[in-house]
């Protein structure tokens, strides 16, 4: 993803339910009770990220399409995929979903 600082995702699995309460995603991101959660759906998170505009460079497209096939092993291998966005200025990310039975997290580890 593009940002300042670019940490690789960490994939975790959570027994349990697949509807994890914002709170409880402010504190596995070491976050206050009072920053922002924002809901995302997987395609509008990555869409940047996986467009192939004419503009775009060799190695550019390469990486869109690393990240385009990202997105389909998470939408092969999870259902109820969701992206949580945790604050304003350090914002963590948490994409959600459901793997046989479990929930999986997979976010950028700092």
């Amino acid at each position: 993803m593009m940002s300042e600082s670019d940490y690789p995702f960490e994939v975790v699995s959570i027994v349990g339910e697949a509807n994890l309460p914002p709170q409880y995603l402010r504190r596995l991101a070491g976050k206050s009770e009072d920053e922002p959660v924002e809901e995302r759906e997987l395609d509008d998170f990555f869409r940047n990220s996986i467009s192939e505009p004419e503009w775009k460079n060799k190695s550019q497209i390469v990486t869109a399409r690393q990240f385009q096939s990202l997105v389909r092993l998470l939408k092969n291998e999870l259902s109820e995929t969701a992206v949580y966005r945790i604050g304003e200025i350090e914002i963590a990310v948490f994409i959600l979903g459901k793997s046989s039975g479990e929930t999986g997290l997979v976010f950028p580890r700092k």
